[in-house]
């Protein structure tokens, strides 16, 4: 069952997709228990997707479509609505760290943080948190005493303090290595930030503190529900128990995938380093004859033929 993915360039670290769920509808939020069972949150809208995260309080969801933020303590099965006091616009993205909860307020460009105890949420302690400079907020990750905010309207990181400042900000639009367009679902793990790069179809990992490229894996499908290993349109990251794969969810696809990083033995042929000119958004048909190589490119409906 494991894919091969073609790295960029042959000193990068290589991701290898090591398991495939079965089939979920739009699956977005996603965590891992102790135990082998992983609870996935499923959506109809594939561009604005809700989120569930286990904090140590409990549960915590939110539903864009339905424009709530539910909150159910550990050990129960009613939920608190959260944002009943608060005016909110399709919130989707959840942070937490010890003290407090964080949701990205999609519509209104927004963040909003609650005060986190050990064992609930005060639903009267929501902070409104404006920052100029978000756009479309989606997704959040929280460590360090900092909040990284995924913004897919302006194609960056927006790195904020716990106030809502701006400290830095990672990416830009583009297609290269290092560039974003779509980005959605976080992940620092390592020294890391990982980023589900959702309309370049990959998943990016910078230096979280320089916003340094450090290397990419995941190409777009050709057609629908192709290969694993391929990508198409990933949304959330999260970590496995051990610290060892990243599962990636696809909601076009009904599927979560997960990665996990290659060893020495393993040999993956290189992938051709195409220029700005030459970028292949839906990744490529290759065919090789003599010295010369062709590569097919379904969006722009063109062969290129390389020496």
């Amino acid at each position: 069952m494991n894919t091969f993915i073609r790295p960029l360039f042959a000193c990068v670290v290589l991701l290898f997709a090591t398991e495939v769920l079965p089939a979920e509808t739009a699956p977005f939020g996603i965590h891992v228990r102790t135990e082998p069972l992983q609870r996935i949150d499923s959506t109809s809208d594939q561009f604005l997707p809700g989120f569930l995260v286990e904090t140590p309080a409990g549960t915590i969801r939110t539903l864009p479509s339905a424009n709530r933020i539910e909150f159910t303590p550990t050990g129960s099965e009613k939920p608190t609505v959260l944002n009943a006091e608060v005016p909110t616009r399709t919130p989707s993205g959840i942070a937490f760290d010890d003290q407090h909860v964080w949701v990205a307020d999609t519509g209104n460009r927004r963040i909003l943080r609650w005060t986190m105890e050990r064992d609930t949420i005060n639903p009267e302690s929501a902070i409104v948190l404006n920052t100029p400079a978000l756009r479309r907020p989606v997704g959040l990750q929280a460590t360090g005493g900092e909040l990284f905010v995924s913004d897919s309207w302006s194609d960056q990181i927006l790195v904020l303090d716990e106030a809502g400042r701006v400290l830095r900000t990672i990416g830009q639009h583009g297609y290269q290595p290092g560039f974003l367009s779509g980005p959605v679902g976080l992940l620092v793990h390592d020294d890391l930030l990982f980023v589900a790069d959702s309309r370049n179809s990959r998943v990016q990992a910078f230096d979280p503190s320089t916003g340094t490229f450090v290397y990419e894996w995941g190409l777009h499908v050709i057609r629908p529900h192709e290969g694993e290993g391929r990508l198409h349109y990933p949304t959330k990251l999260l970590l496995s128990n051990d610290g060892q794969e990243i599962g990636v969810t696809e909601p076009w696809e009904d599927r979560v995938q997960w990665f996990r990083r290659a060893t020495d033995s393993e040999t993956v042929p290189e992938r051709l380093p195409l220029g700005a000119d030459n970028f292949v958004h839906f990744g490529a048909g290759v065919e090789a004859y003599d010295r010369l190589i062709a590569i097919t490119d379904p969006d722009t409906h063109t062969v290129r033929v390389f020496d």
